[in-house]
């Protein structure tokens, strides 16, 4: 299963550039500090100052800016000021690249002068180096990046630029040739010689003259180095062989076990990692060495995995980041972005439930509209609709009950009920009140749980449940509410919504997901284990009423002695406690009809490396920059720009080149647990759980 997996790590390779030799990065401005200092992430220590009050926005890389300049020369407007540091003052190659988000009306038809980056400054002499801007007193009157070298250079994108929305602008300069890039697409080249070195800092949102930028900035870049179309891209989807990469679990994970193991891929250059971890996104994004803020939980490890002491909260959001340390002499410190998760919850709803009633309803007001969802919005409040709930009448005298059934057995945490509630409830009174709760593992034997009163509705649009129910983890499939009472005095009885909750003691989220196909002979059964489960027992056979036992496990996971191909297979987890046992369902995978090539076999005797092997890497590599262009990602990623960019380049990152095969799903293998992109995380058979001292 798990073993076949060897090329996920490398998320980035679509583009072709694991391995790819970046210049050194000078300058890095991520702007997702929103007013508070402005942090270089290269390490150089160039950080800026926020002059006037930018807004902070959602960006496409994190966080980002928006500027509120006033089109024309002469100040007013927010900025950066970065300084003039000795690493910015580049007279030889160079590349700056940045995302914009351009917020005037008609720039060059009106003229209005708006410039979103320069090294500049009016009364410095010489007093500038390079401007990015609309091209006032130019031969176009597009966004351009123009250098002060003999003669001037401009380099244009060549075209209008869609008001408010995200765009990707970037220069390179290899020592003779200016080039632009509108969203990683080369759109204009001109020779240029020597920059001329000033002693003026580097600004985000103006020109230095004060034509302060109208609109949205985000990640600003500045290398001494020209960067490759490959490196490029790199830097538009926010990546960099200097940086932490790669995650896991991945960023906005949610449901991740609270006995998680951190892991990511290192920097290029880094010798030694710091790690940071928290509940708040601030404390993660502005901690450092010299403020710690409680957050910097391990320093100078040279492991790419860090296991967060003890068990995390549940259902908690946490965040953290890795910052890379490269090695003597410099030890330059290069901030990673800030990644989160969230924690499985204690417990989750259950879902496809059966609910019936011995009481008499319309077609429109049966037992199911108390589990189907009918009149919630978004909030989990509930309509006044009459069709939205169950109502039922008495037949033959009998007490009215209404019943759910489950698909297996639920170890019960709590049931929360949203009462009758249509307008006039408060006068009719149909919704229960006194109510028996009775449980069942079979639908025969039945016991009494417990004797409750159910709070009346508000009789109101936007009714939020106002009862909840300890089920004291009672194990059962079958639950019955027998209606004692109304809180009325007719004869009719009425719910709204009923949601069950469940604590996850049975095997669950099986791999080979629940009726794969073509799987490999060659597979490990793994599976997400039941929270009270100290061991495992596995079922295993071709018939799924005469399933044998296999063998038992310590971790979840199991490797069968044979499997044949072409065969459907069926099998189960029993989780065994210290004192309790938790039969899972039947799960099926068939395998292969016939033998595939060596390629296609691993090893079922160890994990695979996380990393891609060299033949892996080199057909990637064979995916070029112009190759990319022709294939429509600078087109993709214009196109999607005002639908949310960052959700964009987070798919283009989890590509991988390299086919995974038939009936598996992307995943690694990392220390003692096997990890999903898709947010699951379960421990492998190679080990016991972790248990706390």
């Amino acid at each position: 299963m798990g073993k076949r997996f060897v090329c996920w790590w490398a998320v980035l390779c679509v583009l072709g550039l694991a391995g790819a030799a970046m210049g050194d990065l000078v300058g890095h401005w991520k702007l997702d500090e929103g007013t508070s200092a402005i942090l270089d992430s290269s390490g150089n220590g160039n950080d800026g100052t926020i002059v006037g009050n930018p807004t902070p926005i959602a960006g496409v890389v994190g966080n980002a800016l928006e500027f509120h300049g006033l089109g024309a020369a002469g100040g007013g407007g927010d900025y950066i000021n970065c300084g003039s540091g000795a690493s910015l003052d580049i007279t030889g190659p160079i590349s700056i690249a940045l995302w914009i988000r351009p917020g005037a009306d008609d720039p060059e038809g009106r003229g209005t002068e708006t410039a979103p980056m320069a090294k500049a400054l009016s009364t410095a002499n010489p007093s500038w180096s390079f401007q990015v801007r609309y091209g006032w007193g130019a031969t176009q009157p597009y966004m351009a990046f123009t250098f002060n070298t003999s003669p001037r250079a401009w380099a244009f994108v060549g075209q209008n630029l869609e008001k408010d929305e995200w765009c990707h602008i970037a220069c390179t300069h290899d020592g003779q040739t200016l080039t632009c890039y509108l969203d990683g697409v080369e759109t204009d080249s001109t020779a240029m010689g020597a920059i001329t070195s000033s002693p003026t800092p580097v600004l985000i949102g103006s020109d230095g003259w004060g034509c302060d930028w109208i609109g949205g900035i985000d990640d600003v870049r500045m290398y001494n180095h020209c960067l490759t179309p490959k490196e490029l891209i790199e830097a538009m989807l926010g990546g960099g062989p200097e940086l932490a990469a790669n995650p896991v679990p991945e960023k906005e994970a949610s449901d991740v076990p609270r006995d998680v193991v951190l892991g990511w891929s290192a920097g290029k250059f880094a010798a030694t990692h710091d790690v940071y971890l928290g509940e708040s996104f601030e404390d993660v994004n502005t901690a450092g060495r010299g403020n710690p803020l409680g957050v910097l939980v391990s320093q100078s490890q040279t492991a790419t995995a860090f296991d967060p002491p003890g068990l995390l909260e549940f259902g908690t959001t946490y965040y953290w980041r890795i910052d890379e340390v490269n090695a003597a002499p410099d030890f330059a410190i290069f901030k990673g972005e800030v990644w989160n998760f969230t924690t499985e919850p204690f417990a989750y709803p259950i879902q496809n439930i059966i609910a019936t009633s011995n009481a008499a309803s319309d077609a429109t007001s049966g037992p199911e509209n108390t589990i189907n969802g009918s009149g919630l919005n978004e909030n989990d409040q509930h309509s006044t609709r009459a069709n939205d709930m169950w109502l039922g009448l008495p037949v033959g005298g009998e007490p009215v009950y209404i019943q759910y059934e489950f698909d297996q057995v639920f170890k019960l945490h709590e049931m929360w009920v949203w009462n009758y509630n249509v307008e006039f409830d408060l006068v009719l009174g149909f919704g229960l009140k006194d109510v028996t709760i009775e449980v069942s593992s079979d639908g025969v034997e039945w016991t009494v749980l417990d004797e409750v009163q159910f709070a009346r509705s508000t009789a109101k649009t936007g009714y939020a449940h106002n009862t909840t129910v300890d089920l004291a983890g009672v194990a059962a499939r079958f639950v019955r509410l027998t209606a004692n009472s109304n809180w009325g005095s007719i004869a009719q009885y009425g719910l709204s919504e009923v949601r069950f909750f469940y604590v996850p003691v049975s095997a669950r989220q099986p791999q080979p997901a629940d009726g794969a196909t073509e799987v490999e002979v060659a597979s490990a059964l793994a599976w997400r284990a039941g929270r009270e489960a100290t061991s495992h027992e596995v079922y295993l056979g071709t018939d799924a009423e005469a399933l044998s036992l296999a063998g038992s496990a310590a971790g979840a996971g199991f490797t069968p002695a044979t499997l044949e191909f072409g065969a459907t297979y069926y099998w189960r987890v029993d989780e065994v406690g210290d004192d309790s046992l938790w039969a899972g369902p039947v799960w099926s995978f068939t395998t292969q009809a016939r033998r595939l090539g060596q390629q296609h076999r691993l090893d079922r005797r160890s994990p695979p490396d996380p990393v891609c092997r060299e033949d892996d890497r080199s057909q990637r590599q064979a995916v070029d920059a112009a190759g990319l262009q022709q294939h429509g990602l600078a087109v993709l990623l214009r196109g999607r720009a005002h639908m949310g960019h960052a959700a964009e380049l987070d798919r283009q990152r989890g590509r991988c080149a390299r086919a995974l095969p038939p009936g598996q799903s992307p995943g690694l293998l990392r220390g003692d647990r096997w990890f999903d992109p898709h947010g699951q995380h379960r421990r492998r058979h190679l080990g016991q759980r972790r248990r706390l001292p």
